[in-house]
């Protein structure tokens, strides 16, 4: 297989954990961009441009969006749509049932488990190690991280946070603009935007 040309968005923890995912990909990473960046900044042997002039004045290169904040990856997917790769990147370890759908511009990493019948919309990070089970729902622009569980059935809605080690309960439905704490179980459904956290979860804060 071929291998393309890109530039990753972004240059902060979750843009170098991208680097070798896209290279997974057949994806060549040859520079980043971020606007915090500064005079001569070297990350992971690629350099680091401080303005997206590289992008916008070349038909030779795409992009991937390396941030995950989920606001932010969805405001630089708008932006720079026509730059960035449609498809979906895979870790070769992730284990996908051929009945569950995955949207475009979603990233899966190592070690997840998608089950049968699960859906995940556009603009989606599955961390490492994450769980998304059968029939499960994530919405777009949300961030499932590292050894959350999603369980059977459940609904995530878009721009979700979903922290390292949560649980959502099979069957359990939480609406869009949530964030839930890390290691945290979700054992009813959330209907109110805000921050999440404990086990059960308690609401702690608006968003």
């Amino acid at each position: 297989m071929d291998t393309d040309d890109v530039v990753v968005l972004g240059a902060g923890g979750h843009a170098r954990a991208l680097l070798s995912l896209a290279e997974l990909n057949q994806l060549r990473v040859t520079a980043l961009i971020d606007r915090h960046a500064v005079d001569n900044e070297i990350i992971m042997g690629r350099p680091v441009f401080p303005n997206t002039e590289l992008l916008e004045n070349s038909s030779s290169f795409s992009a991937v969006v390396g941030i995950g904040d989920n606001l932010v990856r969805k405001k630089q997917l708008a932006e720079f749509r026509e730059f960035i790769v449609q498809r979906a990147l895979k870790h070769p370890s992730a284990i996908l049932d051929p009945t569950a759908r995955v949207g475009y511009f979603c990233q899966i990493f190592a070690g997840t488990f998608i089950g049968p019948m699960a859906n995940i919309s556009d603009n989606v990070i599955i961390n490492t190690h994450a769980v998304i089970e059968h029939e499960a729902r994530v919405g777009s622009h949300s961030h499932i991280s590292v050894g959350a569980k999603v369980l059977g059935r459940a609904n995530i809605g878009d721009l979700c946070f979903i922290g390292a080690g949560a649980v959502i309960k099979d069957g359990i439905r939480v609406c869009s603009d949530v964030t839930i704490g890390a290691n945290s179980f979700v054992n009813k459904n959330i209907d109110v935007p805000g921050v999440y956290v404990g086990t059960p979860v308690r609401k702690v804060d608006d968003k």
